[in-house]
């Protein structure tokens, strides 16, 4: 069962773009592999950390929408968790909107209101 899902990671800053490439194919390898697909990969380029990872204050973030089974989030974490020029990553699932469907038209009062003479108003 394939889900959507959203994939971050941070690379180290003097990391050059050729190695980017190559974790991006790898990871575009293991969804194929799994029969999964990538809809978009941005480079967002350098960025001031929140805090320091590993001595380092920026890093070069790299963003997946991806879609496909779990297993293939298994697999890629682990190849992240194990390159060195990676240095933090994560992987949720991307919420997908539903379409809305039409709200219920308010239940007009109907009921009757008498009056004090006992007729109704």
């Amino acid at each position: 069962m394939e889900r959507p899902y959203e994939l971050i990671f941070i690379l180290k800053p003097d990391v050059d773009e050729d190695i980017s490439k190559v974790i991006i194919q790898k990871i575009t390898d293991i969804v194929k592999k799994y029969k999964g697909e990538i809809s978009s990969v941005d480079d967002w380029g350098k960025r001031k950390l929140a805090y320091p990872i590993q001595k380092l204050n920026e890093g070069r973030y790299i963003f997946v929408k991806l879609s496909s089974p779990s297993d293939t989030i298994r697999e890629i974490e682990r190849l992240l968790r194990v390159n060195e020029n990676v240095i933090r990553c994560m992987t949720v699932k991307a919420v997908t909107r539903k379409a809305s469907q039409p709200q219920k038209e308010e239940q007009k009062d109907t009921s009757e209101v008498l009056t004090d003479e006992g007729g109704v108003e």
